[in-house]
């Protein structure tokens, strides 16, 4: 079983919700646990949001704990920017394949 403080997806929509769909089929499978998880999106009501409350009518319900799973709506640069000085090796980040260059940006800000 993998163990994880928490775990960030970044993006909301198709690859973010895709990522959120996985990684609850493997908690109830027993083979992932988290304290934490959190989608950052700019927008509130991403497809991650309307899977999480049950909204989507096109996917299963997720079974998740709602009270460790959120959506945090913001740009992803001001959340790393707050989340990154801060995290553990415990946490994880699961990032889209289109958005490899947010860590650079982060990099490049801390430098």
């Amino acid at each position: 079983m993998q163990r994880y403080g928490t775990i960030v997806i970044v993006g909301g929509g198709c690859y973010g919700s895709w990522y959120l769909r996985q990684l609850a089929r493997a908690r109830a499978a027993g083979a992932v646990v988290w304290e934490r998880l959190a989608v950052v999106d700019r927008d509130p009501e991403c497809r991650a949001a309307r899977l999480l409350r049950g909204d989507d009518a096109d996917a299963e319900p997720l079974r998740l704990d709602t009270a460790a799973t959120e959506v945090v709506p913001g740009e992803w640069s001001d959340f790393f920017d707050a989340f990154l000085p801060g995290a553990s090796e415990r946490d994880a980040i699961v990032p889209s394949p289109l958005m490899p260059h947010l860590m650079y940006e982060w990099l490049l800000r801390r430098a």
